[in-house]
């Protein structure tokens, strides 16, 4: 969801939106965001702009920190008399509870984020600026690209390898053509500075959510175990400490975010609830909150997923090429649906490889992802049977 950076500015404090400043230049409409939940005498007022059908603008009212004033369609060039702070930005996009222990490295990221850029809301694993880290980015205007940073080392560039591996291979076979209907599509690397002229290389990859009004995410971390063949005896402790029971389950709660339609609230989920699943009861009832939206269920999303399910299983029982750590599967419905088709409307990718290994000869099926496939799909049909 876009939001927009402060930028250059001219003497009297106004936003130059020039093609060339990346300020807000598009053909929508634009929604002028003024937080007034901290005036104070001497404080300067902060203002953002956002795009009209951005969903963070469903609840600021009522939150009772901004008021609304649409801007009628702005050419190249027109100047904005706004002071813009991505801060109040987050601030009504996350709940109460997130805002107030925004840490101050997260503060630090969110202020590192470069004009033109902005983070993304929907993502619910992974490194978050909402965290502290440095967390993906989306140009404005281009919904439709996740800019992933890359990761430094080999977890960077085993993950690099695998998407260049899976789309610009030259050896296509059955086997490498399946596999990219189940992982985002990659375009290239590019390298992004921050606001301060220090450079990072990221890789722009599909944004499987753009075509959602409402995406309701839920990431699930798959495998018997999720460290990789050259990890540290260090690294295989901090793992398994860290969520016990993943060789019996097979895969761990790592975050949802689903829209509640009573409320229009975004209901957020974290890997620490994930991590707090201590047996099979508590991880399927985390796995029912993904379908809960307040007062309405959406159970007639499990059969579509069932049957990207069962296309995931049926690969991985041929496959030998790749071998997945640490890998998620990133699930996403419509949160707001109109029609009878949209309300079967999901998407269903392998994301995260930076544990990933290619072996053009192997010889065994991945036996650890695999069982966290059929154990994910197994929880799937259970809920199917339970609420059909």
């Amino acid at each position: 969801m876009p939001l927009t950076q402060p930028d250059k500015k001219t003497e009297n404090n106004q936003i130059d939106c020039t093609e060339e400043s990346g300020g807000t230049v598009n053909n929508d409409s634009l929604l002028v965001i003024k937080n007034t939940s901290r005036e104070s005498p001497g404080e300067t007022d902060h203002t953002s702009v956002l795009k009209s059908e951005d969903s963070i603008l469903e609840n600021c009212e009522e939150k009772g920190v901004i008021e609304v004033q649409e801007v009628p369609q702005l050419k190249l060039g027109d100047p904005l008399k706004l002071d813009v702070s991505p801060f109040d930005v987050m601030e009504v996009a996350l709940d109460s509870s997130q805002w107030e222990h925004l840490s101050s490295e997260a503060r630090h990221q969110l202020s590192l984020i470069p004009p033109g850029y902005q983070p993304v809301l929907h993502q619910v694993g992974g490194h978050r600026h909402v965290d502290g880290k440095q967390g993906f980015l989306q140009k404005i205007g281009q919904s439709d690209i996740l800019l992933k940073p890359l990761l430094p080392g080999r977890k960077g560039e085993k993950e690099l390898a695998f998407y260049e591996h899976v789309w610009f291979n030259n050896e296509v076979n059955e086997l490498t053509t399946k596999v990219r209907s189940f992982v985002p599509r990659y375009f290239c690397t590019e390298i992004i500075h921050d606001r301060y002229g220090a450079p990072s290389q990221y890789i722009q990859l599909e944004d499987i959510t753009d075509k959602f009004k409402k995406p309701c995410v839920m990431d699930l971390k798959l495998g018997k175990r999720v460290w990789d063949d050259q990890a540290s005896q260090d690294k295989i402790d901090r793992e398994m400490k860290k969520y016990p029971i993943q060789e019996t389950v097979g895969f761990r709660i790592i975050g949802l975010r689903v829209y509640e339609v009573d409320t229009k609230h975004w209901k957020y989920i974290d890997r620490h609830f994930g991590r707090s699943r201590s047996s099979m009861k508590e991880v399927f009832e985390g796995v029912l909150q993904y379908f809960s939206q307040g007062e309405e269920t959406r159970y007639e999303v499990v059969a579509p997923f069932l049957e990207r399910l069962l296309e995931i299983q049926k690969w991985f029982e041929i496959q030998k090429i790749y071998r997945f750590y640490a890998t998620s599967l990133i699930f996403v419905y419509e949160g707001d649906p109109l029609t009878e088709e949209e309300k079967c409307k999901v998407d269903l990718r392998m994301v995260d490889f930076a544990h990933s290994y290619i072996d053009p000869k192997g010889s065994q099926v991945d036996t650890n992802y695999m069982f966290g496939v059929q154990q994910v799909l197994s929880f799937f049909q259970t809920i199917s049977q339970q609420y059909p």
